[in-house]
């Protein structure tokens, strides 16, 4: 308790908004001040992690992207340095189609470590989503926690994983490749192979402070997600140099948010340090 007596909660309130409170002392404080116990969770997350970085190495040694003194942690420290380097405000969507070679592997090992930083998340997702025949993450990245709770609690849930053609899209499809079972599928962005109104619960965490119109891809999911379907949002404006100044302005001004308010009714929040993270019900309107 002289911890947290000396930890106020503006300083946890801005750790929280730079990931700091997914750290192994943050996470603690998070489910302190949330009044939630993620212990197993916690535990869950490190186990998820640890298979999850091993199915990245098997890839890449077979990509010849790592050598064999080389830890997957150092791989991922190298990402930032790589963000540094590529980004481009002026030509964001460029940027992620460069995730291929030493680049790509760095992001892989990042990215699966950032994915399961939020317990919250893993936690809200077996609560939630027991029985549930399809789902989609929008924007997957390595889809790390997705394809980790659908083999660990729903290996019948067919998963949709969309996002763009780089070197994380073909760990994804070495993943599918490795566990035959489990019904996972490959969309486009634009979802044209989905039938309108047949997914169960769509995630798009992280992804909506990247985009230029966030509001028009809001709107497309919406298309998507049956009534009476989960979408779990989670998007932290700004913090990071590809995280878009127009994107919240795009979500205010375009629709995006309005359709939220109308057509959808908040059901969880998921991490309260962040303005925007959250569960959503789709309903009949309700204005």
């Amino acid at each position: 308790m002289k911890l947290m007596a000396n930890l106020n909660v503006k300083s946890i309130v801005t750790a929280a908004r730079t990931n700091r409170l997914t750290s192994a002392l943050g996470r603690p404080l998070m489910s302190f001040y949330m009044g939630v116990n993620y212990g197993r969770e916690i535990k869950l997350a490190k186990n998820m992690k640890t298979l999850s970085l091993n199915d990245a190495r098997e890839f890449l040694t077979g990509q010849n992207l790592i050598s064999s003194g080389q830890t997957m942690p150092s791989l991922a420290e190298e990402w930032s340095h790589h963000v540094q380097n590529l980004f481009n405000s002026d030509e964001s969507e460029q940027f992620y189609l460069k995730w291929k070679g030493s680049i790509g592997a760095s992001n892989i090992a990042a990215n699966i470590a950032d994915q399961f930083r939020r317990p919250y998340l893993l936690h809200s997702m077996i609560g939630l989503l027991e029985g549930t025949k399809t789902l989609l993450d929008f924007g997957c990245g390595t889809g790390a926690v997705v394809l980790s709770w659908q083999k660990n609690f729903s290996s019948s849930t067919e998963v949709f994983l969309a996002d763009v053609d780089n070197l994380s899209r073909d760990f994804t499809r070495f993943y599918a490749v490795k566990h035959p079972k489990l019904p996972i599928r490959f969309v486009d962005l634009d979802l044209n192979s989905i039938p309108d109104g047949s997914i169960d619960a769509i995630l798009c965490i992280h992804v909506l402070e990247h985009l230029r119109n966030p509001s028009e891809i809001f709107k497309l999911l919406d298309k998507k997600i049956k009534n009476g379907g989960l979408v779990f949002l989670e998007a932290p404006w700004g913090g990071h140099p590809e995280h878009l100044a127009e994107a919240p302005i795009d979500w205010e001004k375009n629709g995006g948010k309005e359709l939220l308010k109308k057509q959808y009714r908040h059901i969880k929040t998921m991490n309260p340090f962040l303005s925007f993270s959250g569960i959503y019900r789709k309903t009949e309107s309700l204005a």
